[in-house]
């Protein structure tokens, strides 16, 4: 007779990997499901921003960055939480909004060059 513990263990084993192999080949739009959609309303806040001043908010200029943010996610009476937003960053013409998931990469961010979401290293390609 099999040993019944050893079976389940092998069959636990062998789920836990086919878990992590699918979560693996998601694509980014079902993966990041939440962090794209949090990041979709932060564009559109700075795509009005860009139609009523004609220009994007410069990379340092927190009054307007964190007035996009909280009219975005907090409404006026909550806290300004900067650590579990995008951060903003612009490049002349154009911005990149990056979640940082570890110091050396790779990031999802959105290219408002590209206008779509991306998991890489090379933002401003």
């Amino acid at each position: 007779m099999k040993n019944p513990v050893r079976t389940y263990l092998l069959l636990l084993v062998l789920i836990i990997i086919c878990f992590f192999i699918v979560y693996n080949v998601l694509p980014i739009k079902i993966k990041y499901y939440d962090l794209i959609n949090n990041g979709n309303k932060i564009v559109a806040e700075l795509e009005i921003y860009y139609e009523l001043n004609k220009k994007y908010p410069e990379e340092f200029d927190w009054e307007a960055i964190e007035t996009i943010y909280r009219k975005t996610f907090f409404g006026d009476n909550k806290e300004f939480n900067e650590t579990t937003q995008p951060w903003y960053n612009k490049n002349n013409d154009d911005y990149v909004l990056h979640y940082f998931s570890s110091f050396d990469g790779p990031y999802l961010f959105y290219s408002s060059k590209n206008k779509k979401w991306d998991y890489g290293v090379n933002m401003w390609e």
